[in-house]
């Protein structure tokens, strides 16, 4: 399964620029190994801590969220595919669902701590965290009346 979603992945050329050749077998483990970690039931002490850090290493790499949420949506195909290849179809869905569940909360993970992670950067250089969410709320306040704006136009 890790090397179907790869094999996505690497078909498109943006990814497959920032991914390179040179470690994708390591890349195919570490996911086959997050995959049986979820699906053993016993992921461990260690596995949300990492599930935290993928969101860091999205950052450095330049990795936007809305392409991993798109990509994760990919993943869950591949999963169900493979599900209804292995089980009945009452089986297959019913652990379908349940590995929905952990990755869609996997996702979430990484997302925040994206935004945490770009936050927490600007307050490490010094920013002060006030500041920073008054920032934020002011360009979200701006956006939205923007974007009411340009609906609400003709």
């Amino acid at each position: 399964m890790s090397k179907a979603f790869y094999d996505v992945l690497y078909a498109d050329p943006d990814a497959a620029q920032l991914l390179g050749e040179g470690n994708r077998e390591t890349r195919e483990r570490v996911l086959k190994e997050w995959y049986e970690q979820i699906i053993s039931g016993k992921p461990g002490p260690k596995f949300w801590d990492r599930i935290w850090m993928v969101g860091w290493i999205h950052i450095l790499a330049g990795v936007k969220n809305v392409y991993m949420m798109s990509i994760g949506l990919r993943i869950e195909e591949i999963f169900l595919e493979q599900c209804l290849k292995s089980f009945d179809r009452d089986h297959a869905l019913r652990v379908y669902a349940a590995f929905r569940r952990v990755f869609g909360t996997a996702t979430m993970v990484i997302a925040e701590s994206y935004v945490e992670g770009l936050v927490s950067g600007m307050e490490f250089l010094g920013i002060n965290p006030k500041l920073v969410e008054r920032m934020r709320k002011t360009f979200i306040a701006k956006g939205i009346d923007d974007m009411r704006r340009k609906l609400n136009a003709p």
